[in-house]
Formats: C-alpha cells, sequence, structure tokens
C-alpha cells in the first residue's frame, strides 16, 4: 500500500473522526432514546428524556475514581496503553472509538516509550483503516458503473469545470435566442426610483441582443395590477410566458440587477415556469 501524503493523511484523519464520532453520536442517541426507562422509573414519568441523562452520569461517577477526600476528581484509570491487536479487526466501531480515547489519555499523561509507541501504533491502524476505505470508494467510483455514471457529471478538474462552463453558457444562449418568440420582460418601476434607471440599459441590451420584447409598467399608474402582483421595492421585474394564449407570470428579481445576474435570473424564472428541464442549468 502507498504511503499517504501529509494533506491526504490529514483528510484520512478527519475522516477517521467523522466516522467514529458518528457512530458513536448514534449510539448515545440510541441508548438515550429507550423508552423502558420510562417503565423501571414510573416517579419519573414522562420525563424519561432527563432520566437517560442522569442515569448515565451517576454511572460515569461509579465507574470513575476519585481523589482523596472525596473531592470530585476524575482519577486516571489505567497506567498503560493495552491495545488487543489479536482481536482489534473483529471489535465494533463503538469500542475502537472508546479504545482511541482512552488510549490517547494514557499516552499523554503517562508518555512513556511505551505508551506513546502503542498509541501511535494504533493510529496508524486506524488511518490505513481509512486508507483502503478511501482507495476503495475512489475504486467503485472508477468502476461501477451506477456509482461512476453519478460521479462523472461532477466536474472536479479545471479541464472539466471549463467544459461544463462552456457547456451551459452555449445552452443558456440557445433557450434565450429560442424564448424571445413566446416570453417577455416587465419591469415594474416607479418617477423618482434612481435604480429604476441604472436598470434600463441592462434591460435594454439583453432584449436587443437575444430579440425579446420589454415593458416598463409605472406602479403609480397601474396601482391595481401592482397590488395584485404585492410589487413593493422598485425595480421590480418579471417574465411573462405565452403559453397556449395563457400569460403566466414569474417574478424572476427585485433590485438592480448586472447582465450576468440578469441572465441567471431569467433562466430560473424559465425553469420554474417548466421551460427549462435541465437543472445543471440553473446551479
Amino acid at each position: 500500500m502507498r504511503p499517504a501524503t501529509g494533506e491526504a493523511r490529514m483528510s484520512i484523519l478527519l475522516l477517521i473522526s467523522l466516522i467514529f464520532g458518528l457512530i458513536g453520536a448514534e449510539a448515545a442517541a440510541s441508548t438515550c432514546g429507550d423508552k423502558s426507562y420510562f417503565y423501571e422509573s414510573n416517579p419519573q414519568g414522562w420525563y424519561w428524556k432527563r432520566l437517560c441523562p442522569d442515569m448515565e452520569e451517576k454511572k460515569n461517577e461509579e465507574d470513575t475514581p476519585l481523589s482523596e477526600g472525596g473531592n470530585q476528581h476524575r482519577l486516571l484509570k489505567k497506567e498503560e496503553v493495552e491495545i488487543p491487536w489479536e482481536i482489534l479487526d473483529r471489535l465494533d466501531p463503538d469500542e475502537i472509538n472508546r479504545l482511541e480515547r482512552e488510549s490517547r489519555k494514557i499516552a499523554v499523561m503517562r508518555p512513556s516509550e511505551k505508551n506513546v509507541r502503542e498509541y501511535m501504533r494504533y493510529k496508524n491502524w486506524l488511518v490505513d483503516k481509512a486508507q483502503r476505505f478511501t482507495d476503495t470508494t475512489k475504486l467503485l467510483a472508477k468502476t461501477d458503473p451506477e456509482l461512476a455514471s453519478r460521479i462523472a457529471g461532477i466536474p472536479t478538474s479545471a479541464y472539466a469545470k471549463e467544459a461544463q462552463t462552456r457547456f451551459k453558457q452555449d445552452a443558456s444562449e440557445e433557450i434565450f435566442r429560442g424564448s424571445g418568440q413566446k416570453t417577455g420582460l416587465v419591469v415594474m418601476v416607479q418617477e423618482g426610483c434612481i435604480y429604476c434607471k441604472d436598470q434600463v440599459p441592462v434591460i435594454e441590451l439583453f432584449a436587443r441582443t437575444y430579440g425579446w420584447d420589454v415593458q416598463y409598467i409605472d406602479i403609480q399608474q397601474k396601482p391595481s395590477l401592482a397590488q395584485k402582483l404585492d410589487v413593493r421595492p422598485v425595480p421590480d421585474l418579471f417574465i411573462v410566458l405565452n403559453r397556449n394564449d395563457q400569460a403566466l407570470w414569474q417574478r424572476i428579481g427585485i433590485g438592480l440587477h448586472t447582465l450576468d445576474e440578469l441572465k441567471r435570473s431569467v433562466l430560473f424564472g424559465l425553469y420554474l415556469l417548466g421551460e427549462i428541464k435541465d437543472e445543471s442549468l440553473i446551479h
């Protein structure tokens, strides 16, 4: 097996923490969700959810030695790191997680050569396990038809990302040019709105480029329409789709938009109206 690089090794250690941390959390949740405590402790009644942590705390206190004088200080239970190498591969992940925590505490508090060596050997074993998992995941991602087809759609290299960007741009341009015959832009404006004046050149550029019709409506002159569409701040942008002689309105944005923002908003509006089926184009 090839040695892991420094960056890969850190990723593997993080994977170990996530895997065993989640397993430990799930186990704890499962234990504390056991409603049998409700029946065993009827004085607490429906407060069984609080009973479980109380019982766990009591259990931990009983298992943990106290310092002299009865002060509530936990003492180290063991003096040496003991790893059950002969059965390690058969241990439950919860036990592996507990063993790592216990060994780390002992190695830190009793840093003899033996303790630190055993703990480091154990960490290396965990890294090797995570490395095997990572290698198998990569193998399946390249060879398993079901998994590979899903992952293939997610670009990771710079070349793949550039190719995906070009595809989205070309597809978007085609959609814009093909939608102008049945879709138009409606911009709600108001006298004295400085953002509305700044938005006009961007709207006009989009309309000229792709052959879209544009209509500007002053909400002071059309108050009933503004109320029906719940127009408040302006400019308020809509696309209106003519589908079977029925006008379908879709708000696509409020406020000042750059050309790129306007394009993304139009795409998303067409998607919401059901004119775009490929979800990858809107992400």
